[in-house]
């Protein structure tokens, strides 16, 4: 069974090695501390440490596109739960819930759990040890000045999603490394 993962992954990334190279995809690189935000001419993107980039590892990836009607900017960033094995290293969960933010609008950024999308349940998030908090319908919360401190102190944030057709909780825990990076990135991006 590993095995076969194995192969998906690698054949998964090699795919992404031969459009990137097709197409000529080359990223802008900026460097913030020991982290690197790659940033290609479509907008997508991700950031982390070089070696975790070069591996394809646990990395915040994120989209920034220029909307054709109102030319309002928006941005958007994700990252999965992996969990670290013996065999094969970091390997990315097969879940159907992940954690996503919403920094379109300085002055409104949102948190969600993306896949959280069960008719009357709300998803819940707790950043580290401090309390959890539950999303509204859409499965989001507003990005306070605190619990932006809260993401930017510890080190994972543990959320709880319902995915539909399952009624059953589904909860993962996201590591937050590099978040301030990320945000430091796309708020130069935005253009603040």
């Amino acid at each position: 069974m590993f095995q076969k993962r194995r192969m998906k992954i690698a054949i998964g990334c090699l795919f992404i090695l031969v459009i990137q190279s097709a197409v000529g995809a080359t990223a802008t690189e900026k460097h913030y501390g020991n982290y690197v935000c790659q940033i290609y001419s479509d907008g997508s993107g991700s950031i982390g440490r070089p070696e975790e980039l070069k591996n394809f590892n646990d990395v915040w990836s994120f989209n920034i596109k220029k909307d054709q009607i109102t030319d309002k900017t928006k941005v958007t960033a994700q990252r999965y739960a992996y969990t670290d094995t013996k065999e094969f290293g970091e390997i990315r969960l097969k879940t159907d819930i992940s954690l996503w933010l919403n920094l379109t609008d300085r002055r409104s950024e949102y948190l969600c759990v993306a896949g959280n999308n069960f008719p009357g349940k709300r998803a819940v998030i707790r950043v580290g040890k401090n309390a959890p908090i539950t999303t509204n319908k859409s499965g989001c919360v507003r990005i306070s000045n605190s619990l932006n401190s809260q993401l930017i102190k510890d080190d994972h944030i543990i959320i709880r999603g319902y995915h539909w057709p399952y009624e059953g909780a589904e909860t993962q825990t996201i590591n937050l490394d590099g978040y301030r990076q990320l945000k430091e990135c796309l708020h130069r991006e935005r253009g603040k």
